[in-house]
């Protein structure tokens, strides 16, 4: 993952931080501890205070960073893998995307962060790897039946790989907006000249479902361990159960299974 996500990415959060949301409660969505913390320690050398928190954060120093951020007294929370749902982080400004994602679900997880309703807010969201690029705005009109069913490889896109979401980027701000917000080809953030490609023209050929996806997706949603593990890593796996479900949801021999077993102590070795 390090080499696919390259490391310039991280050098430009703390002054892209600094240049569009200062001051702005913010979470960082990043995909390792070893880049949460890099990350946490850039902002804290240009005195703007952050804390990493993962998997592995005892559950009483997570609960007094989420305590001291509500408070204000932190600015940045960075995270692996929290922070996505199920915690009420109500004054969130800004969400930093540091981890690249195919899950159109955890995108919108991590987008929702900022979005909670408050007079005068406006939520901020600094995407570093491009999600936007295959899942659109987070408000962009979707055809949630086939967003659920179809799989990446039979994605609606146009002849260049990209989405068919009639969106765009600033080539100066770096701004994604919508087409239809741009008036007299000019950036309707920063006012400097912005290119709008022509929305793709959708055919009537029909996606095909794939079954295999289908039913998968219907045993996640019927198998609560399946749903625990999903967006899990192999080290946060600390049951029988909880390997079998990962195995499953993975396709993952049994073999995989003992083998992880074994590692982890829940098989007594001979």
């Amino acid at each position: 993952m390090d080499e696919a996500v390259s490391r310039k990415i991280y050098g430009h959060i703390v002054s892209n931080y600094q240049r569009l949301a200062k001051n702005k409660q913010a979470v960082v969505y990043t995909y390792s501890v070893e880049s949460a913390k890099r990350i946490a320690d850039a902002f804290n050398k240009t005195h703007i205070s952050a804390v990493e928190v993962d998997g592995t954060t005892k559950a009483k120093i997570r609960d007094k960073y989420v305590k001291q951020f509500r408070d204000k007294k932190i600015k940045v929370l960075v995270n692996v893998n929290l922070f996505t749902e199920g915690v009420d982080l109500p004054d969130v400004d800004c969400v930093i995307m540091a981890r690249p994602t195919k899950s159109l679900a955890l995108y919108l997880q991590f987008s929702m962060r900022c979005l909670n309703p408050r007079e005068n807010k406006k939520a901020i969201i600094i995407d570093h790897v491009a999600n936007w690029k295959t899942f659109g705005l987070p408000d962009s009109d979707r055809d949630w039946k086939q967003a659920i069913i179809t799989t990446d490889k039979n994605k609606r896109k146009s002849n260049n790989n990209e989405p068919i979401f009639a969106i765009t980027q600033c080539d100066f701000c770096f701004a994604v907006v919508k087409a239809s917000e741009v008036k007299n080809s000019k950036c309707p953030i920063c006012g400097n000249p912005i290119k709008v490609h022509t929305a793709v023209q959708q055919t009537d050929d029909e996606l095909k479902l794939i079954n295999d996806r289908k039913r998968l997706i219907n045993e996640i949603l019927a198998d609560k361990v399946m749903q625990n593990v999903a967006n899990k890593s192999v080290k946060e796996l600390h049951t029988m159960k909880e390997l079998q479900a990962y195995a499953k949801l993975h396709k993952y021999k049994r073999g995989w299974v003992f083998y992880q077993a074994k590692m982890k102590g829940l098989i007594k070795r001979k």
